[in-house]
Order: C-alpha cells, then structure tokens, then sequence
C-alpha cells in the first residue's frame, strides 16, 4: 500500500493534461506535491517510531522526492513554481525524531547554500529564481530533472518568463570550460549530454521536445553549442534526434525550430553541414508557404555570416536567388529554382533507394 500510494504521488506530478481550460494537469501537480508534503514526514515519523521494524522510508525515495520537486520549482506556471519551491525547502531542512534529516540525499551542502532557508527566494520572479536554479546543474543527481524544468520554461506562456529562463540557459552554458576541473564543477560537456539525455527521454513529446529545439538554437545562436566540438559532444546523435522529431510535422512552431537548428549545424562544417543544407534546401519547397519563407530567410543569414570579404561568384548567385525570389509562390515553380542552389552549394541532392532494387534510386523532390 505504501508504495502504491508514493507511486500515484509520484504520477501525479507528471500529468500535463491539456483542454480547453489550458493547463488543468497542473492542479494534480499541484496535490500530488501537497501530499508529499505531508506523507514524507508522516512515513519518516512511522519509521522512527518502529525502529526495529523494516524502515520504509529510504535514501533513493528521498533522492526522487527531490527531483521531482527541483522540475517543478521551475516549471512555467508560477503558482507551481511556488508550490514546489516551498514543499522542497520544508522537506529539506525537516529532521526527524532521531535528530537526522527527512531528506536523506546527495548534494545537501550545495542545497543548503543555494535554496537558504534564512533567504527568501522568490519562486514566482524569474529574473531572479533562474540565475540561482541553474547553479544547481552542478549537481549530476538533479542536473536531468532541473534542466528539463528549465527547457519547459524556455517554451513558457509569458515573455518574462521565456526570456529569463533562455536568457539564463544561454548565459550558464556560455561560460562552462569545455571539460569538467574536478567531480565538484560542470562542464560544456556534461551540459550538452544533459541536454540529449533531455532528448532520448522525451522523445515525441511536443511539450518539451519544440522548447528542447528553440533552446538548442539559441545555444547554436550564441555560439556555445559549436565549442561542444572541442569536447567530442555527439552531434550526429542530435542531429539525429533533430531529424527524427522534425521529419512529416505539421506543426509549424516545431517546424520553425527545427529550420533554425539546421542553420545551427551548418555552422559545423563538415558532413553535418551538407546533411543540414540537404534537408534546408528541402524545406525551400515545403508545402507550408511560412516554412519556404523563413527557411529561405534562415539560410541567407547563416550562409552571409561566414562570408569572406571577397566572397565567390557562386555565393553571389546563392544570395541572389535566396533573397530576390517569392518562396511564397507555387511549390512547382520553386523547384527548378531551389535545385540550382544544389551545385551552387557543392551539396549532392539526396536520393531514396527503391525497396526491393538496393543498386536503383531515385531523386528526392
């Protein structure tokens, strides 16, 4: 019964259940963390008062209690937020009858000197939570948890709140050096894995994968993503996860942000670069007129970004066809035009291999 009850807590704070009255999900979260609130002291308390019995309470449970509570405590809705932020400092510094802390965790120093409870932290101004959440990524126990919070609320419903938690991804994964110091710091490294374990977990799901991509783009925007080629980062398995996400959407939000990430990996070089202008070029006659536009759009200001001072004639030509044609124009008018940016690019259009006949292929469209 107990683990049937922590369990339904535990769910509860992973329902984002949507309908036309916007985010109701967020009223479970909001018991489920109530409830924890007061069950956690409750067992702990049946524990102590049973020593001789099989302790119920353990160091894994109190380990999930506090990631499941860091998500939240960033999460967009700042109701929410609040809700966590002040269960979690409960949590945190409650002892037991025995003297020893509810919270039986790793990482309690860092905790303790981030979330000080004679501090008052304010859970529902992002300008101030984000810049002091974010240093808890130092922590590898929490870092999953905390950063899918923190990529949710880059894809948040108000311009403050999307503003201050991109700004402060950005701004924290500019400054790691490329490898970790020592067992205590953070590296470029260990924040861009974070960020593709983010990806292999929520693969599919639209509520963290379009902010996923939109913050991956200002990473590539900011720079800071192509230092992860120092590192050895894997970025043919992004690339794959940004593929496989993008490819057959419909949705034009997800769309837009894939388009950008592409330019990101442009700027890579290399056979990711051809891959990236391969399905960029694609997009130049997408069936969405909003798609053609901006991935035309998107294409220019990459490509003009890396140019010399005396930039080839081919270059020229690139910018010329990018900038001066309507790429809102019927897709079969377009695509004699966009296949001459093919040679121009030294990129090989891509070719589908018939089923059946591995030697014959044909040309994508």
């Amino acid at each position: 019964m107990f683990n049937k009850i922590l369990n339904a807590y535990f769910a509860s704070l992973e329902d984002f259940s949507i309908d036309s009255r916007g985010d109701v999900g967020s009223w479970v979260r909001e018991v489920g963390m109530k409830s924890l609130g007061t069950y956690v002291p409750l067992i702990t308390r049946n524990d102590d008062l049973n020593p001789t019995s099989p302790q119920w309470w353990t160091k894994d449970l109190s380990m999930q209690v506090v990631k499941k509570l860091l998500k939240q405590s960033v999460e967009r809705i700042d109701k929410i937020r609040a809700c966590a932020g002040t269960i979690l400092i409960d949590l945190l510094y409650e002892k037991r009858m025995t003297g020893e802390w509810v919270l039986d965790i790793n990482g309690r120093s860092v905790l303790e000197r981030v979330l000080n409870r004679d501090e008052e932290i304010h859970w529902i101004n992002p300008s101030e939570l984000y810049p002091r959440m974010i240093q808890l990524l130092v922590l590898p126990e929490y870092r999953f948890d905390l950063l899918a919070g923190l990529v949710v609320a880059a894809g948040g419903m108000t311009e403050s709140l999307v503003r201050y938690s991109s700004a402060t991804l950005i701004k924290y994964a500019s400054s790691l050096p490329p490898f970790a110091t020592d067992t205590s710091s953070i590296s470029l490294l260990d924040f861009a894995n974070a960020l593709l374990e983010v990806f292999r977990v929520y693969g599919k799901q639209d509520r963290v994968v379009v902010p996923l991509l939109e913050v991956i783009d200002l990473l590539f925007e900011a720079g800071a993503l192509q230092k992860g080629i120092d590192c050895g980062f894997d970025f043919q398995e992004l690339f794959d996860k940004v593929k496989k996400e993008v490819s057959k959407s419909r949705d034009i939000r997800k769309l837009s942000a894939g388009v950008r990430v592409y330019c990101g990996f442009v700027t890579l070089g290399g056979t990711l670069r051809t891959k990236a202008l391969q399905h960029l070029l694609s997009y130049l006659v997408h069936p969405f007129p909003k798609i053609r536009r901006l991935a035309a759009d998107q294409l220019y200001i990459t490509l003009t970004a890396t140019i010399v001072e005396d930039e080839p004639d081919e270059m020229v030509e690139i910018e010329e066809i990018l900038s001066t044609i309507d790429w809102s124009d019927p897709v079969s008018k377009l695509k004699e035009i966009r296949d001459r940016l093919y040679p121009l690019l030294n990129v090989p259009k891509p070719t589908l291999r018939i089923a059946g006949d591995p030697s014959a292929s044909t040309t994508v469209n």
